[in-house]
């Protein structure tokens, strides 16, 4: 069974509901600040999609199951005719959640995972290390009755040489697309030549390697084929990576962080999200806000900002796929 990408859909909101999280990981900057959504808050928020017609919603965070109202919030999120995902480090896929991963409104699980050996996994996350059996079960169970599985990989020098280990975890065959992130920030910056040169090479092996499988999402060869990979700081814009392509992701999703920020994607200008978001949910309703959204994408808004610059290929790949412009790939 080949289930479609939500991302791929419009109407889809990612909704971050929590910092907070049961890791910490090096690479991420999420678990460091205590920003939470207030169940009010996102009750209002799941409403006011629902009022304006959007299919579904992807629940992140930090760990989003562990957020103190979630299971309330998941019976309003299905009492409202939303289906739902999420993105996980491993906690949803341990048994005692099956009332979650059963649920019939359940269409896609993001599977984060940085090293294909479980225990060198656990001690990069700070994490149990949750038994591949269990995890091989629970994604195996969902899709094969057509839920969406995709597996994050965050990029890093550190596991790029190992990424073909991914393809012998015993979950692969459930997988319907692996999506490799790169790293930003301090770690980015040990990326060297002969690091991205072995990286090239072996993403193309991945790429060219027959059987049963995910499709593969890289920064390679999309939007980092001129960029090199110690330049990446951020998550602004980089001209260079698409000149001439505007971004069409807004356009059909929406994503809300726990600061209460609405913004157009979940990869672009964190430092600037005040500025290129449509209001924040602790100063208005969400109501108000999705009818700012309305009228600012209705008269170009944003038109002249260049896609994401790949640190989130899978945007770079999707502004692709709908034609927004420009060469394809390499």
């Amino acid at each position: 069974m080949n289930p479609t990408d939500p991302a791929e859909l419009e109407g889809t909101a990612y909704l971050s509901l929590q910092n907070p999280c049961n890791a910490s990981c090096p690479m991420c900057l999420s678990w460091r600040d205590d920003s939470v959504l207030t169940a009010g808050t996102v009750r209002d928020a799941l409403r006011a999609l629902a009022d304006e017609g959007w299919q579904r919603v992807i629940f992140t965070g930090g760990e989003f199951v562990t957020h103190p109202d979630f299971d309330a919030l998941l019976t309003l999120t299905g009492r409202l005719g939303l289906d739902f995902g999420f993105i996980t480090n491993g906690t949803v896929l341990e048994p005692g959640h099956d009332w979650l991963l059963d649920s019939p409104r359940l269409a896609k699980v993001v599977y984060s995972r940085d090293f294909a050996d479980p225990e060198r996994h656990a001690t990069w996350r700070k994490l149990p290390a949750f038994p591949e059996q269990d995890i091989t079960q629970a994604l195996a169970r969902i899709s094969d009755r057509g839920v969406f599985c995709q597996l994050n990989t965050v990029l890093m020098p550190t596991n790029a040489d190992d990424l073909a280990d991914f393809t012998t975890l015993p979950f692969w065959p459930s997988l319907h697309l692996w999506h490799l992130i790169p790293v930003k920030g301090a770690i980015a910056r040990t990326w060297n030549e002969e690091t991205r040169r072995r990286l090239r090479t072996t993403v193309a092996t991945l790429h060219a390697t027959p059987g049963p499988g995910p499709t593969l999402i890289s920064p390679l060869p999309s939007g980092f084929a001129d960029i090199p990979l110690t330049e990446v700081r951020t998550s602004r814009p980089t001209g260079s990576a698409v000149r001439g392509r505007s971004c069409t992701v807004e356009l059909g999703q929406l994503y809300i962080d726990a600061s209460g920020h609405v913004l157009p994607c979940n990869s672009i200008a964190w430092e600037e999200r005040r500025t290129i978001g449509f209001g924040n949910l602790h100063e208005e309703s969400a109501k108000a806000i999705l009818a700012r959204r309305r009228h600012a994408l209705a008269t170009a808004h944003n038109s002249g900002r260049l896609g994401c610059h790949a640190c989130d290929p899978l945007n770079f790949a999707t502004n692709i796929r709908r034609g927004s412009g420009g060469p394809a790939p390499e």
